[in-house]
């Protein structure tokens, strides 16, 4: 019987790598997200003057230009990092379409791949073998990892995904180890994590409160953790040194602020209320079975307090934040985005509803529960990929529903066939960039017990980092490419009011549709405030005040 299970798995397995090696490819680019992270491997790897002028300008006119001379980028440098792998496989081909692909392909692995370590991490709470696998799929489907790994994979979703995925596997697995190697390869994840976004910064609570734990039970600070706290931070700044390298090189400063948070004196219930119940991609109605997930924590308190804190720590905090973003859902969006990062933790919190449930019939029920609630996250995803449900536009719960309803037949027009076909030689290098995610997949899981596997795994990433860095100093001092007339171009001020817009339009919208007169005159007298430097972007400003004042009439 188990001999037969096995083979099943291993069919299973082959079945799904040619399912995904013939799917999941895509030449989507899209702007800007997709330009601004991918754009810094053709600029330092092919053009190498940090020069992102003949990318942008492909997709706008409205292209900002820093102090210093340079094409403004403030996208993080941080995926480009891992894809830098997948790029310089596909320069065997000498064409950027293929480039993209690989690309493209490859941080789809990496949001597949992080469903290893949250089906490992729920074995680690004595969830068994098959109840694992299904709550894994239940946190994939019904998330928005699937939209972000098939649909619009040139993203930081897949790759934030898999790095506090793997972070947060690796403290639980480690937990207690004192050990300076174990502090230093959770700091070179967690800072490769925040490279990409800033808010994983939030994912060292599990080992503050670790600390704090274990003072409070031997009623002393062990010396132990100056060291340990050292050695995390070397490798957490080493892994964010190319964030600092672009900020010097880019705007002369080694940290600049981002402009799409607002004043932290705007805080309010109802604003945190939206990321998790708005129709505009709030948590409930997009993704509900991450809402379970949320509840579920609660429950895991008494059993391992530090650990399902630190996971409702981080949860919170990442709401709390997002709640404060001009555009939560981060404008053009499925669901809220920037949760994905927390994938782990939701499905940790499903398993808790689960183990809390005792009778048979009601943990049925849970799985029926569970199953409709994908199946509706599902439903939206092919909707909002056919561009039947607008990902941008702000509905109303009416609204949202009635579109559903309305392009309900939409859901059976799903073509069967690959987006793209490729040649042999291509789909060999993709298959090649499967087996390297999985290998670094693997490696990451052995650097649990083996001490030799943490060397070898912090070397990868440790001189992948300093690989890039040199691009970026090669590229950036040596064959720079500046603008000195600043004519035609937005100033960094303008460049990102050009882009707070976005955000504002979509609130102020959304307010009006509701009839919250208080937010949307708030969010409107935000809009209206915004202050432009240079004539483009003043020109810009009033041409984009007059087309939302015709919207909202």
């Amino acid at each position: 019987m188990k001999t037969t299970k096995n083979k099943l798995a291993k069919i299973f397995y082959v079945l799904a790598f040619f399912f995904i090696i013939l799917y999941f490819p895509t030449s989507l680019w899209h702007f800007p997200d997709g330009i601004g992270y991918y754009s810094y491997l053709p600029v330092l790897f092919v053009l190498k003057n940090y020069d992102f002028m003949p990318l942008y300008k492909l997709y706008t006119h409205n292209i900002g230009v820093s102090d210093r001379g340079f094409v403004i980028n403030d996208f993080s440098c941080g995926c480009a990092v891992l894809w830098s792998v997948a790029y310089l496989i596909s320069r065997i081909f000498e064409s950027g379409q293929i480039s993209i692909i690989f690309v493209n392909f490859f941080s789809s692995l990496f949001g597949i791949f992080s469903l290893y370590f949250v089906y490992k991490t729920l074995l680690l709470f004595k969830i068994n073998n098959l109840l694992s696998k299904v709550i894994t799929l239940f946190v994939f489907v019904g998330s928005p990892l699937l939209f972000y790994c098939y649909v619009v994979p040139q993203n930081p979703h897949t790759m934030t995904a898999f790095l506090c995925s793997a972070y947060l596997y690796f403290w639980l697995s480690t937990l207690k180890q004192k050990r300076l190697s174990r502090w230093f390869v959770l700091g070179t994840i967690l800072g490769l994590a925040t490279l990409i976004r800033e808010q994983e910064v939030l994912f060292v609570f599990p080992l503050v409160l670790e600390i704090f734990e274990d003072v409070f039970t031997y009623k002393k600070f062990d010396k132990f953790y100056f060291k340990a706290i050292c050695v995390f931070m070397s490798a957490f700044l080493l892994a964010l040194s190319a964030y600092f390298l672009n900020s010097l090189i880019m705007f002369g400063k080694i940290i600049v602020p981002k402009g799409y948070t607002i004043s932290l004196k705007q805080l309010s219930f109802s604003s945190v209320f939206d990321v998790l119940f708005s129709s505009y991609h709030g948590i409930f109605w997009w993704t509900p079975i991450l809402f379970v997930g949320i509840l579920g924590l609660f429950l895991g308190i008494k059993e391992k307090l530090v650990v399902f804190v630190s996971f409702i720590l981080i949860l919170f905090s990442e709401i709390f934040l997002i709640s404060l973003v001009v555009s939560p859902a981060g404008g053009w969006s499925f669901g809220i985005r920037y949760l994905t990062d927390c994938l782990l933790i939701f499905a940790v919190g499903i398993a808790q509803v689960y183990s809390f449930l005792k009778s048979s019939k009601a943990k049925y029920v849970f799985f029926i529960i569970c199953s409709i609630l994908c199946l509706w996250t599902v439903i939206l995803l092919i909707l909002s990929a056919k561009n039947s449900i607008s990902l941008i536009e702000p509905y109303t719960v009416s609204e949202f529903i009635n579109v559903v309803i309305n392009n309900f037949g939409n859901l059976f027009r799903i073509k069967v066939l690959p987006r793209i076909v490729l040649d042999t030689e291509k789909y060999f290098f993709m298959s090649i960039l499967f087996i390297i995610c999985f290998c670094f997949t693997k490696l990451i899981y052995s650097a649990i017990s083996s001490n030799t596997s943490r060397i070898l795994l912090s070397t990868v990433l440790i001189s992948l980092i300093i690989f890039f860095n040199f691009k970026i100093i090669n590229a950036g001092i040596f064959n720079r490419i500046v603008y000195r007339y600043y004519k035609g171009f937005l100033s960094f001020n303008d460049y990102k009011n050009y882009y707070l817009l976005a955000g504002l339009r979509v609130r102020v919208k959304y307010y009006k549709k509701t009839g919250n007169k208080k937010k949307y005159q708030f969010y409107f007298n935000m809009l209206k405030n915004l202050k432009f430097e240079t004539e483009k972007g003043k020109i810009l400003y009033k041409s984009f005040i007059e087309y939302l004042e015709k919207e909202l009439t």
